[in-house]
């Protein structure tokens, strides 16, 4: 089964669309957790006079911002390679596998030692999208 409905060129398209809207949601929690840093107590930006996206954009449009970038993950795995043999499907298989047992282990174990995270689905999600791209990466870079 055929999954890739994309041409070759929707890569380049998920990849830009994922930093940009990635750069567009983080930006504000970035700055926040390196000033906290910084300074040792929790920091505004709004009351520091740094821009805020979130604050231009609004909390609606942030979390839309996330779904772009998860959309452009979803575009560059869609896309085809520049060669699509039988061979490239099944690295794409193992990838999906690995990717799918690494982020349920560590569901599993965050689950039996009590831990509560507070993670929301988005973030699953995109762990799950990202360890796929990077196994799949290291898988097709071992038979180059």
């Amino acid at each position: 089964m055929n999954f890739q409905i994309l041409p070759h060129w929707g890569k380049k398209l998920g990849i830009a669309m994922f930093f940009i809207f990635t750069f567009l949601e983080g930006y504000d929690d970035f700055i926040r957790g390196f000033m906290d840093g910084v300074s040792g107590r929790p920091f505004s930006l709004i009351e520091n006079g740094i821009f805020s996206f979130e604050a231009y954009f609004g909390e609606r449009l942030m979390l839309i911002f996330g779904l772009l970038s998860m959309s452009g993950m979803l575009v560059y795995m869609l896309s085809k390679e520049r060669i699509e043999d039988d061979y490239i499907q099944k690295l794409r298989l193992e990838s999906f596998q690995v990717s799918f047992i690494i982020v349920t282990c560590i569901a599993f174990i965050l689950y039996l030692f009590g831990i509560n995270s507070g993670v929301d689905m988005a973030t699953v999600i995109s762990f799950l999208l990202g360890v796929y791209l990077i196994t799949f990466a290291l898988k097709k870079r071992m038979i180059d």
